[in-house]
């Protein structure tokens, strides 16, 4: 498509617009995070093919331009949480609820509050709330599938799981 010589379409979409008093504003996408063959930073082949590699001996300017290697960003930011979110637990397809109670007495079980949403109940025990909740996590979620996991009651959210290390000590 040329703007130059516009098309029909082009020109009824800018006559459709020109009727109202708008105006346009960048909203930046998400930062790419996964550093592919797409972000890497460019190597200028005449520098490496003028550089002579030496093992036995390290050379200043090779030393100086260690810099531009790629960093990956996973190893940086690694994600180490569950996202909290406000939304309701029917906005979620496959919903887990988790019941805090002292000693478990019933099997998890399936039920079906809509037609494609699919909520699984578990009662998980509160003198082993971290091994219970790894181990239903584990056997019920599916990584490719978005979930909505809900605790009852609310547990505490700690931001800074090394903390409680340190409250200990």
């Amino acid at each position: 498509m040329n703007i130059k010589e516009p098309n029909s379409r082009l020109t009824r979409w800018r006559l459709k617009l020109s009727e109202f008093d708008f105006s346009v504003v960048y909203k930046q996408g998400k930062c790419n995070t996964n550093a592919d063959a797409l972000s890497r930073i460019e190597i200028h082949n005449e520098e490496v093919s003028s550089i002579i590699a030496n093992p036995s001996e390290k050379s200043p300017s090779l030393i100086a331009n260690s810099n531009t290697d790629t960093v990956h960003t996973d190893s940086e930011n690694p994600i180490l949480e569950v996202p909290i979110t406000d939304f309701p637990l029917n906005k979620y397809h496959k919903q887990i609820v988790l019941t805090l109670v002292d000693d478990i007495k019933s099997r998890p079980s399936v039920s079906k509050p809509f037609e494609s949403h699919i909520r699984t109940h578990i009662q998980i025990s509160k003198n082993n709330i971290e091994e219970d909740v790894i181990n239903a996590i584990k056997e019920y979620v599916n990584p490719k599938v978005k979930t909505g996991i809900l605790i009852n009651p609310p547990l505490a959210i700690v931001t800074d799981p090394y903390s409680l290390l340190r409250e200990r000590s």
